[in-house]
């Protein structure tokens, strides 16, 4: 994915996590993409929905990249994730039973030693159809932008 990403114009780059955090089972990908959005310091936002320990330790990968991290305490369907990128939305839909199944790995962790990653894995290596959704759409963008951007509003001084 990294190869896609033009970000030599330093837009914000608001990514509404309304799904689990995956980050765990594609930390090589993700660090690459991440490494990339840094470089032009481009200001990254996550928004994820939920606040379990796997949570809170992407919330902790994600602020040591010098990125905004931000949890919603809106109960949300987490199989949609939203991404924003300039004048252009990333809508991704999951499986109900696959997105189940993550959600189950992820409130079953108590602590990182009891994360199950092998499961996790496998399920996110399961051939599955995804729907992924491109809309080029400026003012839907900028309405997805500032909703994600409203909830940094207190701490976006980094």
């Amino acid at each position: 994915m990294v190869q896609y990403l033009n970000l030599a114009n330093n837009q914000d780059l608001g990514q509404l996590h309304i799904y689990k955090n995956i980050v765990l089972a594609n930390l090589e990908e993700e660090t690459r993409i991440l490494d990339k959005i840094e470089k032009y310091n481009i200001p990254f936002f996550t928004l994820a929905s939920g606040s379990t320990v796997l949570d809170r330790w992407c919330q902790k990968y994600y602020e040591n990249h010098n990125f905004f991290y931000a949890t919603s305490k809106k109960n949300v369907d987490t199989s949609r994730y939203f991404a924003v990128y300039n004048d252009y939305i990333i809508q991704c839909n999951y499986p109900e039973e696959l997105n189940a199944n993550i959600d189950r790995v992820y409130r079953s962790a108590k602590d990182f030693e009891s994360f199950d990653v092998t499961t996790l894995i496998k399920l996110l290596m399961q051939k599955t159809e995804l729907k992924v959704t491109v809309l080029k759409n400026p003012v839907i963008a900028e309405q997805l932008r500032e909703s994600i951007l409203s909830h940094f509003k207190k701490n976006t001084a980094k």
